[in-house]
């Protein structure tokens, strides 16, 4: 669901995709034995840009798109393995233990910009401060942020780096 607020009179965007985070597959490449080469984008990947479309533009119907430099914060919650202990689930539920398989973070944060390019903005160009985390979760599912950048990025960030 996504939700409009106001902070410092910009607007916020946040938007949560429920189920299994996915990564951004690989454009697939065919030849037809008539010599014609065909490339495509995996199903997967349309039908979860599909749905992170559809969901807002359900909620915001006539958005007019963000202009400037974004900002975009991406929480990525991954199914705790059913077969860890009790002691594990504990664990990566206080944030302990941390997803470190697939799919990876920049293939989901690319899904996740694509999606939303025409939708939310013009261009993923438009993004210069992007993060994401993937976390456990009981739920699976995207927790997107964006919002427009009207500072110093050092600050929104919070880097000390340069």
């Amino acid at each position: 669901m996504a939700k409009v607020i106001g902070i410092d009179g910009e607007k916020v965007i946040r938007l949560t995709i429920p189920g299994k985070p996915t990564a951004k597959k690989r454009p697939r490449h065919r030849v037809y034995k008539s010599g014609k080469q065909v490339t495509y984008t995996p199903r997967e990947t349309v039908s979860t840009e599909n749905l992170i479309a559809l969901s807002f533009r359900q909620e915001h119907p006539g958005f007019e798109l963000l202009q400037g430099a974004l900002s975009l914060v991406v929480i990525a919650y991954m199914p705790i393995p059913k077969s860890w202990s009790q002691r594990n689930k504990d664990k990566a539920l206080l944030e302990e233990l941390f997803p470190t398989t697939k799919p990876e973070a920049d293939n989901i944060l690319k899904l996740v910009a694509d999606a939303l390019e025409g939708i939310v903005y013009h261009c993923d160009s438009q993004i210069v401060d992007c993060r994401l985390m993937k976390l456990y979760g009981e739920r699976p599912r995207l927790e997107i942020e964006l919002s427009k950048i009207t500072g110093n990025v050092k600050s929104v960030s919070g880097s000390n780096m340069g």
